[in-house]
């Protein structure tokens, strides 16, 4: 319930303006024609506020002719963007560093423009100054001589007000696109494109029609293990890192390595708030990993991978990959990359308590632990 009505106070904030610039038409239109019709004006007034009117009608037409053009500018970057977030939400045809470039150009392509918001607020004083003053000058100049049935007789007072009325439409028509523009409704669907922030939000894509599997096929938790050279003494120390391609908010995971159908290494953690957008996670876990456990992981380990969301005060699972290895630099290293996707399972998850029992005050967690050796 507090979900919905922040989302309906959000759209109501986006409309605010335009609902005071309808509010106060009307409410000056009443007032400005309850004062005229009981005043008597000269010609010499009345040609003052018919010069006004075409020095406004003018520069409306300039401002609105340069303010069009640039909200189609602005609509092709929306346009784009659209067409990135759909590259996130279903990366079906992209690799890991085409996923990269489509969240950089998406953050590129969605920040906010001063320009745009200037330009909203120049039409918007514009024309209302325009609509009600032109309203006035043909008010004035029909001596509020107006009725339905001349519009069917195509009288000229029914000509000179269906102009302003066209006028009117017209304006605010055109604030009404520059005001979709300047809180980028998305072009391809329903709805608004998020910020940069929720598209790098684990817990905000819940919510969308993400493919999760896919997502994170192409942007894994994986691991890598590293043995050092030797030293002097003829021991060899070695390091356990995980690491991320594309770093994310409430991003939870387990990752598990198996010899055979035993787990031998689990790695797990939580990431609170991502950095910067594309960037890369990497954590080193130990580097005091012992050799025989390196040297059983090159030999018969493979793995799986289970990523998390957080909803409804716990956590959920939203994707399962397995994970295979590649040893690397003469057997010295090992990495795992994503092999397959799997259906969720139905059954009990266990690996959750994992997550229950982190310190989820902390920035990033990150843990590991043997289960065999």
């Amino acid at each position: 319930m507090n979900m919905y009505l922040k989302n309906l106070f959000k759209r109501f904030f986006k409309w605010i303006s335009i609902l005071f610039f309808c509010i106060s038409l009307i409410v000056v239109s009443f007032f400005v024609i309850s004062i005229e019709k009981e005043s008597n004006l000269n010609v010499d007034i009345k040609e003052k506020i018919g010069l006004i009117s075409w020095v406004f009608s003018s520069l409306a037409t300039i401002i609105s002719f340069i303010s069009f053009f640039i909200a189609l500018t602005y609509e092709n970057k929306l346009l784009a963007a659209s067409k990135d977030l759909l590259r996130i939400y279903m990366p079906y045809s992209v690799e890991t560093k085409q996923l990269r470039e489509a969240f950089v150009n998406y953050s590129i392509l969605i920040k906010k423009d001063r320009t745009i918001q200037l330009i909203y607020w120049i039409i918007y004083l514009v024309s209302f100054i325009l609509i009600i003053v032109s309203g006035l000058v043909i008010s004035i100049y029909t001596s509020f001589d107006f009725s339905f049935n001349q519009i069917v007789d195509l009288s000229v007072n029914s000509a000179l007000y269906l102009l302003w009325t066209g006028l009117s439409v017209f304006l605010f028509g055109l604030l009404l696109i520059i005001n979709f523009i300047r809180h980028k409704k998305n072009p391809l669907s329903s709805g608004y494109l998020p910020k940069e922030s929720d598209v790098c939000n684990v817990n905000y894509l819940l919510n969308t029609e993400i493919d999760f599997n896919e997502f994170f096929y192409k942007n894994c938790p994986t691991i890598e293990l590293y043995r050092n050279p030797k030293n002097k003494e003829g021991v060899s120390s070695c390091e356990l890192y995980v690491e991320i391609p594309i770093k994310m908010s409430n991003l939870s995971y387990v990752i598990k390595v198996y010899t055979g159908n035993s787990t031998l290494l689990r790695c797990y953690g939580n990431i609170n708030n991502y950095t910067k957008i594309g960037m890369r996670y990497r954590k080193q876990l130990s580097y005091t990993f012992e050799d025989n456990v390196f040297n059983l992981i090159r030999e018969q380990g493979w793995g799986e991978v289970k990523v998390y969301g957080y909803q409804d005060q716990k956590y959920k699972q939203i994707a399962r990959i397995t994970i295979k290895k590649l040893v690397l630099d003469e057997g010295n290293q090992v990495s795992f990359v994503p092999n397959r996707t799997i259906e969720l399972s139905s059954i009990i998850d266990n690996d959750i308590g994992l997550l229950n029992n982190m310190e989820s005050s902390l920035e990033e967690v990150a843990y590991y632990d043997f289960t065999k050796y």
